[in-house]
């Protein structure tokens, strides 16, 4: 099947992420963490190396882009990457690492990938963002923590919008060392499983 492929390198650092239904920033009433913002990505560098402790996660941030422009559309489905972020981590509570998959204080990378979609056309269609697969440096891959980030159900009725983020779990290497992310979303399918439009792969490569 023929997959869509998009292009994009990232040129700006700091900022974290939350769990789900929490700021994807951070809490802004933290007297260090980062409030989300519509700012050019570039407008956060100061926040590099920021260290944020949340939720039996402690997080380093690393990398980070607020306004990627990333955006296309496949078969009905309109959908953007609204935002790329990177930091290392460590689990300082057994919870954390247990919904995380790691041992307590195990170092490992986070990346936080928020997206939106639309069904700009007349039929529901199926479209799993929320289980989208990714692929670091070409090599290590990732699906979604279902317990971090913000959910979206995949049925989409003519006209819906929604919005969300997906967080993945990288172990064995460090955030600096990421180089590209590949984004991996099925094609959008009707109520009888039959493609609507492409597989998505977008790859975001990171200076």
């Amino acid at each position: 099947m023929k997959k869509r492929i998009l292009t994009l390198t990232l040129a700006a650092l700091a900022a974290t992420t939350g769990i789900a239904g929490c700021n994807l920033f951070g809490d802004s009433d933290s007297d260090t963490a980062i409030s989300a913002t519509s700012e050019p990505a570039s407008a956060s560098q100061e926040n590099v190396g920021n260290v944020i402790e949340q939720d039996g996660v402690r997080k380093t941030v690393v990398y980070t882009d607020y306004n990627t422009g990333i955006e296309d559309e496949t078969g009905p489905m309109e959908y953007s990457i609204d935002s790329v972020q990177i930091a290392d981590v460590i689990t300082t509570t057994d919870t954390a690492a247990g919904l995380l998959d790691l041992d307590k204080n195990t170092e490992a990378v986070m990346v936080t990938i928020a997206f939106s979609c639309k069904n700009a056309g007349e039929r529901t269609a199926n479209f799993y963002i929320s289980q989208a697969a990714i692929e670091v440096n070409e090599k290590e891959e990732a699906d979604p923590k279902s317990y971090y980030g913000e959910y979206v159900d995949g049925n989409f009725t003519a006209g819906v919008s929604k919005s969300g983020s997906n967080v993945y779990i990288i172990k064995n290497i460090k955030a600096d060392d990421i180089k590209s992310i590949m984004f991996h979303v099925d094609a959008p399918a009707d109520s009888d499983f039959v493609d609507m439009g492409d597989d998505v792969d977008v790859e975001i490569e990171i200076d």
